[in-house]
Order: structure tokens, then C-alpha cells, then sequence
């Protein structure tokens, strides 16, 4: 489930970059020492930090600031003490709890609420690959379309005036890694073991689900070793 938080308007002639504060597109207030952890066992280092805008993963190299390409061949990215799951159809997914049996996570991104009219736009980002000593080089300039953010980026200047909004998305996900927006059935699918203390949990409780706290009570139930 999505929980929806502040929104921002954009004007015509103007960027997302020029309307949103560092604050509002990165998660970290710093850039900080990351550790990249590919699918083929190599591992990259750099100095990263989480996009909302774009729901990339951003490190730097010199005096540019690049995203992490090939998400798909990503296990995990590790920023200081967080660390984010990596899943194919769904993006970067931070954990905010768990055990080896469950975790419990979420995403913070952008999308457009709303528009006027059509526009055209043209964008300045640089896709980059994993370097063959687990490091990242920059790669060819590219016309980015935009993950999260329905195809826009920060560099766009806009057409129309346009509303982007913030939302946090929930997952939770069993021993296999596998998450799923948390839901009646989608819980009952990913812990069938649970089920009895699942159903006895949502008798005796309302569960918002989208509502963080909520979800932290539901999934330390889940998580309690039986």
C-alpha cells in the first residue's frame, strides 16, 4: 500500500531541480560510504546516496553526480547502516526491520498527480555500469526514462505546470527475499506458516496498511519466532 506525503507544483519553464531542496530529493542529508553487492559476487564501493525523484541510487564520481545503471544485476546497496533490496519490477526497497526469516521494508518516490498538457522533454543524466574491478565508470550520455517519476527527471524543464507528489510505498518479504505490498492476502501468500496468528492478529486488531507503526506491530507478530 502507498501512503501519500507532501506534494510540490512545478511551473512551465521550470525544472524539479530548481523546486525541490536537496532535502527533499535524497534520503541521506549527505552522500555517505556505500557498498554496491552484485548478483555475480563482486562488490563496488563510492560515496551514495538514495534519489526519491528518480528511486535511483546515486553515487559520486569527481565532480559529477551519477546513478547506479543496471539495477537488475544489483543485489543489494548498503548507505552507512541502511541497506536496500534490489527487486526487479518494484526497484530499490529500503529494510527497516527484519529477521532471517521476514523483512519489513519501504520506498519513497515521486510521481505526477497531475499535468495541464502534453509536453516534450529532454534530459542531461548519464546512465553508468559496473567497472570490471567492482567499481562504477561513467558510460555514454542517454536520454533517462525516468523510473519512478513516470518518465520525468530532475533536469527536465518543464512544458506545463506540473504536481508531483511524494509517497511511501510498504513491502513485506519471507526468507526468500521475495516482497510483496502488504495486504491481507499477499501476507497470507508469503507466510503460509502464519496464517493462524495472522488471521488471530487482524481479529483482534485494525491494521492500516498504510500506516508504518500499524505494519511494524503486524510484522513483529510475523516475525516472532514460534
Amino acid at each position: 500500500m502507498a501512503q501519500e506525503n507532501r506534494k510540490f507544483m512545478v511551473k512551465e519553464g521550470m525544472r524539479p531541480r530548481d523546486v525541490l531542496t536537496f532535502s527533499d530529493i535524497y534520503l541521506f542529508p549527505t552522500f555517505n560510504s556505500g557498498v554496491v553487492r552484485f548478483r555475480s559476487n563482486r562488490v563496488g564501493y563510492g560515496s551514495m546516496n538514495y534519489n526519491r525523484f528518480t528511486g535511483e541510487i546515486d553515487f559520486i564520481s569527481g565532480k559529477d553526480t551519477l546513478e547506479l545503471a543496471d539495477p537488475e544485476t544489483i543485489k543489494s546497496v548498503t548507505i552507512g547502516k541502511n541497506i536496500f533490496y534490489y527487486q526487479v519490477g518494484i526497484g530499490y526497497i529500503q529494510n527497516l526491520t527484519g529477521t532471517g526469516d521476514a523483512a519489513f521494508g519501504k520506498m519513497e518516490t515521486y510521481y505526477i498527480a497531475d499535468r495541464r498538457r502534453d509536453r516534450t522533454s529532454v534530459s542531461s543524466n548519464y546512465f553508468v555500469t559496473p567497472g570490471s574491478s567492482g567499481g562504477v565508470n561513467s558510460g555514454d550520455p542517454a536520454a533517462k526514462i525516468g523510473g519512478l517519476a513516470n518518465g520525468t527527471t530532475l533536469n527536465i524543464v518543464e512544458r506545463v505546470d506540473i504536481i508531483y507528489r511524494k509517497k511511501t510505498d510498504f513491502y513485506f518479504a519471507n526468507k526468500n527475499g521475495f516482497f510483496l505490498v502488504p495486504s491481507k492476502k499477499n501476507i497470507m501468500k508469503i507466510f503460509p506458516k502464519k496464517k493462524e496468528i495472522i488471521n488471530a492478529y487482524l481479529i483482534d486488531h485494525t491494521v492500516d496498511f498504510d500506516d508504518e507503526e500499524s505494519l511494524r506491530n503486524l510484522f513483529s507478530v510475523i516475525a516472532e519466532k514460534q
